[in-house]
């Protein structure tokens, strides 16, 4: 995957016409930030839903994904 010391979640499946799709992901696309925090750990899935929870339902996140060894 190309991550280097970097930990992330790897995307296994995008559907269409969602919003991860909107948005542009990819299936391969490693997720290694959420707004500016890095998914780190033991147990970066679990730390990825909690950030998702916290969230207002309307916000606008940005995330750091790691396409094919690089940053986007």
């Amino acid at each position: 995957l190309k991550l280097g010391e970097a930990g992330g979640v790897l995307i296994t499946q995008v559907m269409p016409d969602l919003p991860g799709d909107k948005a542009g992901l990819r299936t391969g696309d490693v997720i290694t930030g959420f707004n500016g925090e890095p998914l780190l750990g033991s147990q970066p899935v679990r730390h990825l839903r909690q950030l998702i929870v916290d969230s207002h339902p309307d916000s606008v996140i940005q995330l750091e994904i790691l396409r094919d060894g690089e940053k986007k």
